[in-house]
This record gives structure tokens, C-alpha cells and sequence, in this order.
């Protein structure tokens, strides 16, 4: 949603596969129409080709995304704006301990259900969470200059500190990643 030159409310709308971790979208501009509530088609419902928007997806959190709109004109520059599209946790923990809760654990070897609900803050960048019935932590890894994301990445391994597994995209409800053998491994939220 945003406006255009003259202050009018404008919506973009636009499906697509994706391949990978990237995706391509043509965006349509929708102006125009009434209210939803009206009793008469009043309003005029415009729709035309507008903006183009790039997603690549670095996590199952993050994507950075770039709009662009070719100029008039053989000459004409194409106009860009990237940002980042981010999932935050909807909790006013930012230090990790929104993560906590009841998991399951998805690899080669079946599942298992998790309870991690121990949490401990390391240092800026490291918090830890355990699992003491099943002696597991998952320590995880973020940015401390933006603690609002999620991790970067975080390991799962015994208290003894057996192999771990590696989830190297990290989500809110779901981590992937792979197992010491190298097999995919996931890690679902099932409770918070």
C-alpha cells in the first residue's frame, strides 16, 4: 500500500513462484473504488503495470527486496529502492528468550518433541536454551547491533556436547538446516 503524486491511496499487487531462494513479481497498481460498505459501484477501479519487485530470501526471516520502475525513454535511468523484508517475534523479548516453548525435531532418524524452557543470555551475540529432560541445548548466534532479529544461526547438541546440528536459516516457528551426518534437519514450534 502506499500513495501516489498527488496524495491518493494506491495498493500493488502481485503473485509469483519462487525458484530457489529468489522471486520475481510484476506489480499491478490498483487506484480507485468505493467503499466496502457502500451500496452503489461509485468508484472508478483502475489497474496498470507498475513497479517490478525482486525478492531474495536469506533465511526463513529475512529477505532483502529491491522495487524498481524503468524510466521513460531509451535514456531514462531505472529508478531502485531496496530494504529488507524482516519477520520479527511477536513478543517484547529480544534477547532470545522468545524461542522458548515446545519444538520437534525432523531429521533422517525420525522425530523427537523438545521443551526448550530454559533460556540464558551469554553475551550480546550467544544466548543458549535447554532442554534438561532430554539433556539438549540449541545455542544460538545473532547480530547484536540489531537484537530485534532473529539469529543468524544456531546449533542444537547434547548437554555433553555431542555432534550438533547446524540450522543455518532461523525463523520464528520453523529453523532448517542439516545434521552432523549432513542430512536436512528441521525444527518446528509447536507450542510457545
Amino acid at each position: 500500500m502506499s500513495y501516489d503524486a498527488g496524495g491518493q491511496p494506491q495498493w500493488f499487487f502481485g503473485a509469483a513462484p519462487f525458484g530457489g531462494r529468489t522471486a520475481h513479481l510484476a506489480l499491478l497498481r490498483l487506484q480507485g473504488g468505493n467503499d466496502a460498505l457502500a451500496r452503489t459501484d461509485a468508484g472508478q477501479v483502475g489497474a496498470e503495470a507498475a513497479l517490478t519487485l525482486d525478492l531474495e530470501f536469506h533465511s526463513a526471516a529475512h529477505a532483502s527486496a529491491f522495487l524498481s520502475r524503468a524510466g521513460d525513454g531509451d535514456d531514462a535511468p531505472l529508478r531502485l529502492r531496496a530494504f529488507d523484508v524482516v519477520r520479527l517475534p511477536v513478543a517484547d523479548a529480544a534477547n532470545g528468550s522468545a524461542w522458548q516453548g515446545d519444538w520437534v525435531l525432523v531429521d533422517e532418524s525420525g522425530a523427537q518433541r523438545l521443551h526448550f524452557g530454559q533460556f540464558a543470555a551469554l553475551d550480546a551475540e550467544h544466548f543458549e536454551l535447554a532442554d534438561t529432560a532430554h539433556g539438549m541445548v540449541l545455542a544460538c548466534t545473532r547480530d547484536a547491533k540489531f537484537p530485534e532479529l532473529p539469529p543468524s544461526s544456531c546449533a542444537l547438541r547434547s548437554a555433553a556436547g555431542a555432534d550438533s546440528t547446524l540450522f543455518d536459516s532461523v525463523a520464528l516457528q520453523r529453523m532448517d538446516g542439516s545434521a552432523a551426518g549432513g542430512g536436512a534437519a528441521h525444527l518446528l514450534r509447536i507450542t510457545n
